[in-house]
């Protein structure tokens, strides 16, 4: 969106006032939305009409960046081109900007744990996968997997690019992934608390991000006491606890 703002620097009213902002290659016109008066697409004109002494105006235009025009410089120019009465000082009555076009990817991320339920002690490999719908190709991909309290890093690897860990903190910086690409990052650690344990990663990179609510993934893993002798049903722990139920105390239950 492109917000042209409009003063008039008089302390009297000035009539007749226009602007025009003719949309450059690279962008393509979807909407606008004067604060007074009409803009006209085709032409570029914004008519604004009169303005109080001091008064003020804003248009936005809402573009659309074309396909293909990722790493270009679009630059977009409006200026005072028409009013009631002459300008003493028409050097402010220009102005552009110029708008860097960056990528943009879908990037997603999903993660698995290869045992659940797992005993404490144990080791366990988390796998985040990701993928690049496009429609560009991401550039400096990081995935960024925060260990929490209970589990101690192992190893990490990348099937492109390099891991590193720090303070509970695993990044692996994966370089580009491609329009339909993908990367695959492993993570080992070890399982030093029994309990619910989260674990959680995210995916960043340099390009926009078209879809950032699948970026993050989170695998949950229950991680039981090492030397439980009260057996297992299905797989899944048994552990002993009480419950009451209307004044009745059970001694075991399933967890």
């Amino acid at each position: 969106t492109y917000t042209i703002s409009l003063t008039n620097l008089a302390s009297t009213a000035v009539e007749s006032v226009a602007v025009t902002d003719v949309l450059p290659s690279g962008v393509t016109f979807s909407n606008a939305v004067p604060g007074q008066g009409s803009f006209n697409s085709t032409s570029g004109v914004w008519s604004v009409g009169s303005m109080a002494g001091s008064g003020t105006a804003s248009l936005d235009l809402v573009v659309t960046v074309d396909a293909g025009t990722e790493g270009q410089q679009i630059t977009n120019s409006a200026a005072i081109t028409a009013a009631g009465r002459p300008d003493p000082i028409t050097s402010n009555n220009t102005a552009s900007v110029i708008m860097t076009v960056r990528p943009a990817a879908d990037l997603a991320l999903w993660k698995t744990d290869n045992v659940d339920p797992v005993p404490e002690g144990d080791n366990v490999l988390y796998t985040l996968s990701t993928t690049n719908s496009g429609p560009d190709d991401a550039d400096s991909v990081v995935i960024t997997d925060w260990l929490p309290t209970g589990m101690v890093f192992v190893a990490a690897s990348a099937s492109q690019g390099s891991c590193s860990h720090s303070n509970g903190i695993v990044t692996c910086d994966l370089g580009t992934v491609a329009v339909g690409g993908s990367a695959v990052v492993t993570v080992e650690v070890t399982m030093v608390e029994m309990g619910i344990l989260v674990n959680s990663a995210r995916v960043d990179s340099a390009a926009t991000e078209w879809n950032p609510v699948d970026n993050i993934a989170t695998e949950t893993t229950v991680v039981y006491p090492d030397d439980c002798s009260c057996g297992e049903g299905d797989g899944v722990p048994l552990y002993p606890y009480t419950i009451r139920i209307d004044g009745e105390m059970s001694d075991w239950a399933l967890v």
